[in-house]
């Protein structure tokens, strides 16, 4: 039988980034090849899963960054991982006035963006004006993609 999650600990520490990948997605093959499992079951799990281990990593974070602070190296290898410690400084440019006026144009532009969007969703078709005449030339489809997504709430 595959199991459907690995215990903490068991995963390589010698395996990067692009390998633990590959390796989940050759235990989704498991999964799926054994056709013992409920695989909606098994995806609404694994989200609440991942829900757990955010909130987990978000809670252990500023403790890590002072265990790992406490070393005084900025770049270092440890338990088979490259840390790198920085500092970033996120500045507040809103005091510029021309800034601020820019991201004002900004806000502006985005909303009228939003509102053409929706008109365009909603009526699916774009006239095509000749620049020159102002007359219409040609109305067609509003090209889309069509995405399947399943969200879970929990």
């Amino acid at each position: 039988m595959v199991k459907v999650v690995r215990e903490i600990g068991t995963i390589d520490r010698g395996l990067n980034k692009e390998s633990i990948e590959g390796l989940a997605a050759s235990h989704v093959r498991e999964i799926v090849k054994s056709g013992e499992y409920d695989l909606l079951q098994v995806y609404i799990e694994l989200k609440r899963y991942e829900t757990y281990l955010n909130a987990l990593i978000r809670e252990l974070k500023t403790l890590a960054m002072t265990q790992a602070t406490e070393l005084g190296l900025q770049r270092f290898d440890y338990d088979q991982a490259r840390i790198r410690l920085e500092k970033r400084i996120k500045y507040d440019f809103s005091i510029d006035t021309t800034w601020s006026q820019i991201e004002r144009q900004i806000q502006e532009l985005t909303k009228t963006r939003k509102a053409r969007e929706k008109t365009l969703r909603e009526n699916q078709m774009v006239q095509m004006v000749d620049k020159e005449t102002g007359e219409l030339i040609a109305e067609i489809d509003l090209p889309g993609e069509i995405k399947h997504v399943l969200y879970v709430h929990l």
